[in-house]
C-alpha cells in the first residue's frame, strides 16, 4: 500500500472524528441528534462487543479460579498420598525389626526441633511432636525410631502436643552397654553431644562399638541402640574411661517417631 494514501486515511479519520467531537460537544440539539441517530448503529455495534468481552473476561476469570481450586485440591490430595506413603513405609520399617511385636507404640510426627516455649525460650536438644494427652501420652514415656533407635523421652505433655527430651540433653543420664560384652557405663548428654561415662579401666573399649540401653536402668527398655563409640579418652589419673558417643539418629532427617507406652509381655 502506498504509505502517502495510507497516511491521508488516517489524516482524514482524524479529521471526522475531531469533527464529530466537536459538534458534539458545541453543537445544538438538532445537530446532536442527528449525530447520534447516524452514530446509534455504532454505539449499539460497540456496546454489544463491549458487553461480550466483558462477560468472555469474567468466564475467564471464573475459570481461573475453578482451576486454580482444582490444582490446590489435587495438590492437597497428592500431599496426602504422599504423607500416607511415608508413613506406612514407617510402619513397615517398624514391622521388620519387630518393633511393634516388643511395645505398644503411638506413631508422631516431629512437628519441631529444638522448639521455642511460651515465653519464647528456646528448648536446645529438645522435639515437639504432634501427639499428647488426647492420644495417651505420658510424661516419661521413651521415643524410638522404627529401627528401635533411641532418640529421648517424653518431657512435657499438651493436650495435642509434647516435647521430648533428646538424649544429647544436658538433663540426659542413660543407663547403657557396650554390645556383645556384660560391661555398664552411664551415656550422658552435655547439650548436643554424648558421652559415655564411668566405663571401667581395666575393660576393653574400642571406637565404632555399638551401645545399647542396659536393663539396669528403668526409664529405658533395654536394647535399644544409643550410638556407637568414638573418640577414647583414657587418662591414668582417671578411674574410669571415657569416650564420645555417635548418636545413632540423624537430627536433620527425623520426621516421623514412635512413643512406648509399655512393654508387652508374651504369654509365649
Amino acid at each position: 500500500m502506498n504509505p502517502i494514501i495510507n497516511k491521508r486515511s488516517i489524516l482524514v479519520v482524524i479529521i471526522l472524528v475531531a469533527i464529530f467531537i466537536g459538534l458534539n460537544f458545541w453543537g445544538g440539539s438538532t445537530v446532536k441528534n442527528f449525530l447520534y441517530k447516524q452514530s446509534s448503529s455504532l454505539q449499539a455495534f460497540l456496546w454489544q462487543k463491549g458487553s461480550e468481552a466483558a462477560f468472555a473476561r469474567k468466564n475467564q476469570e471464573d475459570l481461573n479460579k475453578q482451576l486454580i481450586e482444582q490444582n490446590q485440591s489435587l495438590l492437597s490430595q497428592v500431599a496426602d498420598l504422599d504423607s500416607l506413603k511415608k508413613e506406612n513405609e514407617t510402619l513397615r520399617q517398624a514391622l521388620s525389626f519387630g518393633l511393634n511385636a516388643d511395645f505398644d507404640l503411638i506413631m508422631a510426627e516431629v512437628t519441631a526441633k529444638n522448639d521455642i516455649n511460651l515465653k519464647g525460650v528456646a528448648y536446645g536438644d529438645s522435639l515437639l511432636i504432634n501427639k499428647g494427652n488426647v492420644d495417651g501420652v505420658q510424661k516419661g514415656f521413651p521415643v524410638v525410631l522404627a529401627s528401635k533407635i533411641l532418640i529421648g523421652r517424653v518431657v512435657d505433655v499438651y493436650d495435642n502436643f509434647s516435647r521430648v527430651m533428646l538424649i544429647t540433653s544436658k538433663d540426659s543420664i542413660i543407663d547403657v552397654q557396650i554390645q556383645d560384652t556384660d560391661t555398664l557405663a552411664l551415656a550422658k548428654g552435655q547439650g548436643g553431644k554424648l558421652y559415655l561415662d564411668m566405663f571401667p579401666k581395666e575393660k576393653e573399649l574400642k571406637q565404632g562399638a555399638v551401645v545399647t540401653t542396659s536393663a539396669l536402668g528403668s526409664a529405658y527398655p533395654s536394647g535399644l541402640a544409643v550410638g556407637t563409640v568414638g573418640q577414647i579418652n583414657s587418662l591414668d589419673s582417671e578411674s574410669f574411661q571415657k569416650a564420645e558417643i555417635n548418636p545413632a539418629y540423624d537430627l536433620s532427617t527425623l520426621t516421623r517417631v514412635f512413643i512406648i507406652k509399655n512393654v508387652i509381655i508374651s504369654n509365649e
